[in-house]
């Protein structure tokens, strides 16, 4: 082995010690006159076919090292080229993916939901937007009888569950397991349905409250099956419906029991708007789920005046504030105030707040220079399907 490594380091040498070898050999025999003339040019002629043979090697090594130079620097080019298309294919993804999210707030209009229901503030549904909410339509409302194929859908589980992380945005803080637990339906071909596809239809059917229990029973028995995942918390966004649901919380209550999980596993959040329309119904809400160790959140705050009075008289965990508040953060400076107030607020009054939507980097570090303290979105986490964290 030592020999080996020997020869491999004098190797690249022996060439030129042949030469020198040849010139002393020459000069030799010219000064001692060893050999006559003849053979001197002959030794000479040796030795420049010697020298110029190393020098045309040489040539060609050089040659082909800098041909294979330029050609990794072209495929270096390249997938550096591929690279950046593919991070900017991501990001136009994920930004066009948050848009359809904040978009399905107005589907419910285009789908033909009474005006009445819609939130107040909500934009007009564009011209896309109630193309592709009537064609969802057409498509579910096709069916013979709609709500007999939404409650053959739950009884049959072809709803799914999804999930998407909730991250703390404190710095050095360690990552808490909390999940939004969302909904998808599953159609004739296989395909998912998103929520602003058939919860219209689930709800000029009432068949919401059905959906809500539906969600706590199937969640439950999941983590049941899946005891490591029972320690995290998960998040149910409930209907106006269920909100005024007297036996929803005795139905929360059974279905812990049955699955023998704590309560604190469950958050559920519901709307500023169907709180503040309700807000005795809300109140009750609340205190008989907090009864079962449950949590609550309030989704959609910053879309109308802070309801101080409200929160006073609920006393939620969790002010989720609202989507299109923090899709404008970022080129607004009036609503990065707003989170800004909300997030006093909130810590002023023992809550935390969450920023839904979040689809940046730089949004992240904005909101927790504003004081949010979670933050949910495409920046943080892709919807996936509630098994994929068993």
């Amino acid at each position: 082995m030592n020999s080996r490594r020997f020869f491999r380091a004098v190797s690249p040498y022996l060439g030129v010690f042949g030469v020198a070898l040849l010139l002393v050999m020459l000069l030799g025999a010219i000064y001692f006159t060893w050999i006559d003339l003849q053979w001197t040019a002959f030794l000479a002629g040796i030795l420049v076919a010697a020298i110029l043979a190393l020098v045309s090697r040489a040539s060609r090594s050089e040659w082909s090292l800098m041909r294979r130079t330029a050609q990794l620097a072209s495929v270096r080019d390249r997938l550096a080229q591929e690279t950046a298309a593919r991070v900017l294919a991501e990001e136009a993804l994920a930004r066009i993916e948050a848009r359809l999210h904040a978009m399905e707030a107005t589907l419910p209009a285009a789908v033909g939901q009474d005006p009445a229901a819609v939130p107040p503030g909500a934009p007009e549904p564009s011209d896309a937007q109630a193309l592709y909410a009537g064609s969802i339509a057409r498509q579910l409302t096709g069916w013979d009888d709609v709500g007999q194929q939404l409650k053959a859908a739950l009884d049959n589980d072809e709803f799914c569950l999804y999930c998407q992380s909730i991250l703390p945005l404190a710095p050095g803080a360690s990552p808490p397991a909390f999940h939004e637990i969302l909904n998808r339906l599953k159609d004739e071909e296989n395909h998912l349905l998103p929520p602003g596809a058939f919860l219209p239809l689930a709800e000029q059917h009432g068949l919401l409250p059905y959906l809500d229990r539906w969600v706590v029973r199937r969640l439950l028995q999941w983590a049941s099956a899946n005891p490591a995942r029972a320690g995290a918390t998960y998040s149910i966004n409930v209907s106006g419906a269920t909100l005024g649901d007297a036996e929803f919380a005795d139905c929360v209550r059974d279905e812990l029991k049955a699955a023998r999980l704590p309560g604190s596993m469950l958050c559920f959040e519901f709307s500023e708007t169907e709180a503040a329309n309700r807000p005795a119904a809300a109140a009750e809400f609340v205190r008989r789920l907090r009864l079962e160790g449950c949590r609550l959140a309030l989704c959609g705050v910053g879309r109308n005046l802070m309801p101080f009075e409200l929160l006073k008289r609920l006393q939620v965990d969790f002010l989720k504030i609202d989507s299109r508040v923090i899709f404008n953060v970022m080129r607004d400076p009036v609503e990065l105030a707003k989170v800004r107030a909300i997030s006093r607020a909130a810590r002023a009054m023992g809550m935390s707040t969450i920023a839904e939507l979040v689809e940046s980097e730089a949004a992240i570090d904005l909101l927790r220079d504003a004081g949010v303290d979670f933050a949910q979105g495409f920046a943080v986490s892709q919807p996936r399907p509630l098994e994929a964290l068993g």
